[in-house]
């Protein structure tokens, strides 16, 4: 086999790599960047979990909360009708974390801290949230 026809084959096989991967960079290329809304694991998490987590993580965790609460049609009805896509919730869940942010806001002492909110859960906090700031019905 002479250099060229190796060089040819070699070309092949990469284009039937990439082809077979879904195009350029076979997998290797930049992710595309994930929605806002996707990926929230604090749930069922305590507040001093919550104190450590990223914002991301946090985003995407009230996203969940405020869109359940939308699916439910368990918002004020003026909140309620003006929704129509997750985009729609996320002066919401933004919102929702900035309150969430106060409220598990760290106390400089770190015993004290720990037991004041170890058994403070992000989904009771979440619902308190909701409520206090008049979203709910």
């Amino acid at each position: 086999m002479t250099l060229n026809a190796v060089s040819l084959s070699l070309t092949l096989l990469a284009v039937a790599i990439l082809t077979a991967c879904g195009g350029g960079g076979g997998g290797l290329s930049v992710p595309p960047e994930r929605k806002w809304y996707v990926g929230g694991t604090l749930h069922e998490k305590s507040a001093l979990e919550w104190q450590e987590a990223d914002h991301a993580d946090k985003l995407a965790t009230c996203a969940d909360f405020v869109a359940k609460l939308w699916k439910m049609r368990g918002f004020k009805a003026r909140i309620q009708d003006s929704i129509t896509s997750m985009d729609d919730l996320k002066p919401y869940a933004e919102k929702l974390v900035t309150f969430l942010d106060a409220a598990t806001e760290k106390h400089p002492d770190e015993a004290r801290n720990r037991k004041m909110y170890v058994n403070q859960t992000v989904a009771a906090m979440a619902t308190a949230g909701l409520i206090t700031l008049g979203w709910a019905k």
